[in-house]
């Protein structure tokens, strides 16, 4: 979806970046609502993670607050049709999608109270750029809540090519192809 970093952050006059409006949001329990369409920007994040880790990744989006990430035109109904017609379908439905184009991984989830809804992340690479531990391709959740959400197409050079789960919730969600799966800590 077209955006611009400097716009009002509205359905009329979006941002245009998930990360920005992740990191513009201020108010604890915020929603950040997406577009239908497919976010593609990954940019190196450098951070200490809440178990201490030091990490340096590619990824399209770092979530470290108490907000809901949801896509717009998706309910949990619509969800779970797409979830079992699997990947071909997907695109056509209308849905949001993040897709690393395999230039990084797709969302770092490290927050208690973030809640990732209604999304598919595609193409995450943990690896990509010499990062410093390469684990969850599309999705590494060390804390918060995942929900009905589908992971594909994703790799990682240690485990976890679509997903690595190690703290939080992830419920209805669905891994499809992907080198590597779900695993977690």
């Amino acid at each position: 979806p077209k955006g611009d970093e400097s716009a009002t952050g509205t359905k009329y006059d979006p941002f245009g970046t998930i990360q920005h409006a992740v990191d513009v949001l201020s108010e604890a329990g915020g929603r950040v609502s997406l577009l239908d369409g497919t976010y593609t920007n990954c940019v190196r994040q450098a951070f200490t993670a809440s178990n201490g880790a030091e990490l340096n990744h590619f990824m399209c989006v770092l979530v470290r607050k108490p907000i809901e990430i949801v896509g717009c035109s998706a309910d949990a109904k619509f969800m779970q049709a797409i979830i079992t017609k699997m990947a071909e379908s997907m695109a056509e439905k209308g849905e949001v999608i993040i897709d690393a184009k395999d230039n990084g991984m797709g969302v770092f989830l490290d927050h208690n109270a973030a809640l990732l809804h209604f999304v598919t992340i595609r193409n995450g690479n943990s690896s990509a750029g010499g990062a410093s531990d390469t684990v969850g391709g599309n999705l590494r959740q060390v804390r918060g809540t995942t929900e009905d959400c589908i992971f594909t197409d994703g790799s990682a050079g240690s485990h976890g090519g679509n997903a690595f789960i190690n703290g939080g919730h992830a419920v209805r969600c669905e891994s499809v192809g992907g080198r590597g799966g779900v695993s977690g800590g």
